[in-house]
């Protein structure tokens, strides 16, 4: 809310905040980490890293990292791949299993008698451990790992976790919410959520693993693991954009700002806009191979890229 973007690192985290950058480092109080996933939860960021989780404040002493936890007794600081914090809890996917806390008092935290584990050793429906993605979404926890989606049931006298059976023996490797939907991007397929229920984005026409996607109401667009961009409009098959405009067609990802416009991010070439029915390759470039792209509130536009850090597009200014 207050506008600032974070951003996790290689030992360290960032903060932009009006075009500026702020960097904390992990090394002389953490060592150094390999920082992996983040949860905002207002005046605090909670982070998975390489070794364990972390509570960084954004207020005390400007920011500051706060403590890191010890969540199980067998490997007191597991990789912490994913966090999500819904109602009173934080949920970390874990190489040892989905843990859970009450996050109200960190204090509390500290000890691994705080916090609650899940694996396939007590959840055997799990199959598999590392846990690699963990959602909150219309009061539903979903959790992803290399064999596929499950739903957290608290219903019955001990919690279990309900494989989704479309992503049955899938492994999932993205989710995201776009507006009122999550999509869940598993090995081959995407699979899209609203009002609790499920139905298999149909991706006949893509020759590979769709890796990206969005759609701007009407139309639907995915980025190709084997690159090429494809658009399906309702539920007919995705077919590949024309040859127009696209060099290469090698995507990146796929953005939709707030206003519906459209945007692929191609892997060496740079920003290309979708106008009037055509692609239209801009002149915009982050001098590196871009690998993620993502769409603010405001109407910008924010690039990963691959050992060059992050840039803001704004208009035609980008801004590293």
């Amino acid at each position: 809310a207050s506008g600032d973007v974070w951003v996790a690192a290689a030992g360290r985290l960032a903060r932009i905040r009006d075009g500026n950058t702020h960097q904390f480092v992990t090394g002389p109080i953490l060592g150094d980490r390999r920082l992996l996933s983040l949860a905002d939860d207002d005046s605090q960021l909670w982070i998975g890293c390489d070794s364990g989780l972390i509570l960084f404040s954004k207020i005390n002493d400007g920011g500051q990292f706060e403590n890191r936890f010890r969540i199980t007794t067998v490997n007191q600081f597991p990789t912490v791949r994913d966090v999500a914090s819904a109602g009173d809890s934080i949920w970390c996917a874990t190489d040892n299993g989905l843990a859970v806390a009450d996050r109200r008092d960190p204090r509390q935290l500290v000890s691994p008698a705080a916090w609650t584990i899940y694996s396939s050793v007590t959840n055997p429906e799990l199959v598999t451990v590392p846990v690699s993605q963990v959602i909150s979404f219309e009061t539903r926890l979903y959790v992803g790992n290399a064999r596929g989606l499950f739903v957290l049931d608290t219903s019955g006298a001990s919690p279990q976790f309900v494989p989704e059976p479309l992503a049955a023996s899938t492994s999932v490797t993205e989710m995201t919410v776009v507006r009122d939907t999550l999509f869940v991007f598993a090995s081959g397929r995407v699979i899209s959520i609203s009002s609790g229920v499920s139905s298999l984005t149909n991706t006949n026409g893509v020759p590979a693993g769709a890796v990206a996607g969005a759609n701007n109401g009407s139309v639907s667009w995915l980025g190709g693991l084997r690159g090429g961009i494809y658009y399906r409009t309702g539920t007919a098959d995705f077919v590949e954009y024309p040859f127009v405009g696209l060099p290469e067609n090698v995507v990146a990802d796929v953005a939709v700002t707030t206003t519906g416009q459209v945007h692929a991010w191609l892997d060496s070439r740079g920003l290309a806009r979708y106008q009037n029915g055509d692609w239209a390759v801009t002149a915009l470039s982050v001098g590196s191979r871009a690998t993620k792209l993502h769409a603010d509130p405001t109407g910008g536009l924010w690039a990963g890229t691959f050992g060059q850090g992050v840039y803001h597009v704004d208009g035609a200014i980008v801004t590293q």
